[in-house]
């Protein structure tokens, strides 16, 4: 190959990237943008304590009564923010908007790379990656998209990224392009230097994004059916490695909660058995077909993954069914299945016309291209504007709450719990993603308190805080300044709690407790033993004649308990239960289990004055994958390095 056909991919690469680089600049001098509501404010909150707590991550106490570090959310691109931010010594937020404006305008450069690798065709690859700067195919199969965006001719793909905060989601497709041309390389080098690449760059996309690990087990899936011949052990072998490596992160009961708790956020059930054997079927049919027409390894790996994951958003949208959970999102996904197969299918065929219609086809493609690139710039210079926090009604909340209630845990809504934590490490029930929510009853607590479960005297409302410990709670009425923080019937809360701060139509109140602390003495028979418990429960965490006990955090994954413990008697602690708990009671160790709200329960075994230490450390499960991750760096690194310079054909 000569050295100028290696420098026009090169070229070609560098001019898509300078391409969406001029629709997404801003963002590399953003802090704060006006989309309040957008969960960039979750995801710069774990950036920013991942860069303030380093050290401490394995228990995160500020979220949903604490969680474990590993079930807050794929780390990747929160690690490599929390990097930038303290490289820069600037904010966690532009760090932030930095790395989602790299991985918007690195996107259809990788999917270039992709098609250039399956195709080896530079018109056909230029293609793919101008359609899936220019276009928005989401908005022509999905009514939702093209009405959110406000027509077909808008960028659907930055309009979700800066008004909605999916930054996780476009980083991770912008990855897994890379992770499956390095397994395409893998499976035809066959060395363990390039499976080793295989791995760490599959391993990259899994950790950078939940729905952006199923689109990679999918465009996995796609090249396999498509161009893998007979190599599908080996290609096992290597996806398998890659989810060994990514798995103290992504573990069988982490993958087993967002499962779980997307479904009952979303309130709708799965599918995922019956559509199994239809997706099947349809790649089967897909298969057959293309290889009658001898169709090239791109369409094919287009046509798969538009199936699957591409086709869920469309099932969705059309049918209102949701195969798996958070179907509607992986609208990208539709996207990029789009614009491989219209690279693939409609560049030869101009290939092939007579070169005054092709000289013609391009003049109106520019004329278009130019259109579509001025009417993405103006869309983009009304998006991405910067924002001035220190006046919002979310900042001063948590402020207040930072400088008069630290120590405690509070309870806010909406925008006000997703920005609290990008402020301050004050504790909350809310805060993070909803898929990490640790259990059942947290999302009973949740409908009640914000009223959408009939409450209006507010009695189960005052429950339900006190059985979660909750001292204060951020309110919004009818007229609040708070974004997507309304409650139903916040009158309620003058019955129930004391008025300590407002601000128009925004309000936060003390809740009454009998002890402000973490942890209670109560009777054996008063642990809630389920939703249903929790009445009974909180009777014995405000009985005026139970024994005190003390609670502090030693740091944020040992606390002490302090108590005077009548026989029979248990202690309760407020904090969410996860495996790797353990306890130790006046130096004996004694079991912690949850109950039924998920919060712990030590039995002491003994009577009189007792001191509990609490600590959280490895689960079996999380041993086991910590294990499994050591393995397969130090095996793929060892021979690696011994089989150096040593290649053979697959």
């Amino acid at each position: 190959m000569s050295n100028r056909s290696k420098v026009r991919p090169a070229a070609c690469a560098a001019g898509l990237f300078a391409l969406n680089l001029l629709f997404c600049y801003r963002l590399f001098a953003l802090d704060a943008s006006p989309a309040i509501f957008s969960t960039d404010a979750i995801y710069i909150s774990i950036s920013r304590y991942t860069m303030d707590h380093w050290r401490d991550l394995s228990w995160w106490p500020i979220w949903y009564g604490g969680i474990p570090g590993s079930t807050v959310y794929p780390p990747l691109l929160h690690v490599l923010t929390a990097m930038l931010a303290a490289a820069e010594h600037g904010g966690v937020g532009l760090a932030h908007h930095q790395l989602s404006g790299l991985g918007y305008a690195l996107g259809p450069v990788t999917l270039f790379l992709l098609a250039y690798r399956l195709s080896g065709s530079l018109a056909t690859s230029i293609g793919a990656g101008l359609f899936y700067t220019m276009l928005s195919p989401a908005t022509w199969l999905l009514p939702w998209a093209r009405l959110d965006v406000g027509g077909v001719w808008r960028p659907f793909r930055l309009h979700i990224l800066v008004g909605y905060g999916d930054a996780p989601h476009v980083f991770a497709l912008a990855l897994l392009p890379l992770a499956i041309l390095a397994l395409d390389v893998a499976l035809k080098r066959g060395t363990w230097r390039s499976s080793f690449v295989a791995v760490l760059a599959m391993a990259a996309v899994a950790l950078t994004n939940w729905i952006g690990a199923v689109s990679l087990a999918g465009a996995v899936l796609a090249y396999l059916v498509a161009a893998a011949g007979k190599r599908w052990l080996l290609a096992g072998g290597i996806s398998l490695s890659a989810y060994a490596l990514s798995s103290p992160w992504l573990s069988p009961r982490s993958l087993g909660l967002v499962s779980l708790n997307s479904q009952i956020k979303s309130g709708s059930a799965v599918h995922v058995l019956e559509f199994a054997l239809l997706f099947a079927l349809a790649m089967a049919v897909s298969k057959i077909i293309l290889r009658r027409l001898r169709a090239p390894a791109l369409i094919q790996f287009a046509v798969f993954f538009l199936i699957f994951p591409g086709g869920l958003p469309v099932i969705h949208g059309w049918f209102g069914i949701a195969v798996i959970p958070e179907a509607h999102r992986y609208h990208y996904e539709t996207e990029i299945g789009v614009c491989l197969l219209l690279a693939a299918v409609l560049v030869p065929l101009l290939q092939r016309i007579p070169l005054p219609a092709r000289i013609a086809v391009f003049a109106v493609a520019a004329s278009l291209g130019t259109w579509q690139a001025l009417v993405f710039c103006g869309y983009a210079r009304d998006l991405i504007r910067p924002a001035d926090l220190a006046a919002s009604m979310e900042k001063k909340t948590a402020m207040w709450l930072d400088a008069n209630a630290r120590g405690s845990r509070v309870y806010a809504r909406g925008t006000v719990s997703w920005w609290l934590n990008t402020f301050s490490d004050t504790a909350q029930l809310g805060g993070g993603v909803s898929q990490s929510i640790p259990s059942r009853a947290n999302f009973v607590a949740e409908n009640t308190i914000s009223g959408k479960d009939s409450d209006p005297r507010g009695e189960r409302t005052l429950m339900w805080l006190r059985a979660y410990g909750i001292d204060y709670a951020a309110v919004g009425g009818p007229n609040t300044r708070m974004v997507t923080a309304f409650y139903e019937h916040p009158e309620r809360f003058d019955e129930i709690g004391q008025k300590v701060w407002a601000d128009g139509g925004d309000f936060i109140y003390r809740i009454p407790r009998r002890a402000r602390s973490l942890a209670h003495v109560i009777p054996r028979e008063a642990v809630a033993a389920g939703v249903s418990g929790a009445g009974r429960y909180v009777e014995a965490l405000e009985d005026a004649g139970a024994p005190p006990a003390t609670f502090q955090w030693v740091n944020a994954h040992e606390a002490r308990v302090t108590a005077d413990v009548p026989a029979g008697d248990v202690i309760s602690v407020q904090v969410s239960y996860a495996p790797g708990w353990r306890a130790t009671v006046n130096g004996v160790s004694r079991p912690v289990s949850p109950d039924g709200l998920g919060l712990l329960t030590v039995v002491p075994q003994s009577s009189g004055p007792c001191t509990v230490e609490l600590t959280f450390g490895r689960s079996l499960e999380s041993t086991l994958t910590a294990l499994a991750a050591i393995f397969v760096l130090v095996v793929f690194s060892v021979a690696s390095w011994f089989t150096r310079g040593v290649s053979r054909r697959a």
